[in-house]
């Protein structure tokens, strides 16, 4: 009885040395596509609650024998603040597409950390990843807040005939500087700046160009808070 009880402790000690985390997200299944060069997991949400971001540790053996072991993260927060319905749902399946350039002959894909709706993070062994997804949500938050300042002071220089003009020149000088530091997301600025190219959106067709750029500098203000309060991820208990 003695030896059976040490050795039930002894195999629990093991077990919580281990550590077996388990996150809400499992991979249902795996297919390859365009001959063997594009993998797509499948993933279900079997948690309770909305899934906004998770990541993924991958090992693939080609078939030329060579073998690449990498991580992929998938963040759902831009399209979580565009309609509020852009997370994985409880239940629900998402696919992620993995691009490889070359044949493919196995491939496995262990999810090990899910972020939720509600801020609560699962981690299996991977906080450094769980670290990239709070620092990559500050840095596009900065990038917003200062491109709202950008175009905000453009917008309102009564001397300039062209403030989208100036504006984008501006974002152009902030989006190379951004190459230099982790701290400022150069994509969104990148993606600010593509907006701005590409005409301001603006939800009235009888706004004035300094108003339809001021109107823009709000919605980014905006973003930014959001994205600021998004990285305030905690793991789960």
């Amino acid at each position: 009885m003695m030896h059976s009880r040490f050795a039930s402790a002894l195999l629990f000690l093991l077990f919580a040395s281990q550590g077996f985390a388990r996150v809400g997200v499992a991979v249902e299944n795996v297919r390859l596509e365009k001959d063997a060069r594009v993998a797509f997991v499948r993933l279900i949400n079997e948690s309770t609650q909305d899934i906004t971001a998770l990541n993924m540790t991958v090992d693939v053996v080609f078939q030329n024998g060579s073998r690449d072991h990498f991580e992929h993260t998938t963040d759902l927060l831009r399209q979580f603040m565009a309609t509020g319905s852009g997370a994985i749902h409880a239940g629900d399946r998402y696919e992620v597409r993995l691009d490889l350039h070359r044949k493919v002959a196995s491939i496995t894909a262990k999810p090990d950390v899910v972020v939720y709706a509600d801020l609560a993070a699962d981690v299996d062994h991977n906080s450094d990843a769980l670290d990239r997804i709070v620092a990559e949500r500050k840095s596009s938050a900065l990038a917003a807040h200062k491109a709202a300042e950008v175009i905000n002071e453009a917008a309102g220089n009564s001397v300039t005939p062209d403030p989208r003009s100036m504006a984008l020149r501006q974002l152009r000088i902030l989006a190379d500087q951004a190459k230099k530091t982790p701290d400022v997301s150069e994509m969104e600025l990148r993606l600010i700046i593509s907006d701005l190219e590409n005409q301001v959106p603006s939800r009235s067709k009888d706004m004035s160009s300094r108003d339809a750029l001021k109107e823009y500098a709000l919605r980014k203000t905006k973003d930014a808070e959001t994205e600021s309060a998004r990285s305030l991820i905690r793991r789960a208990q």
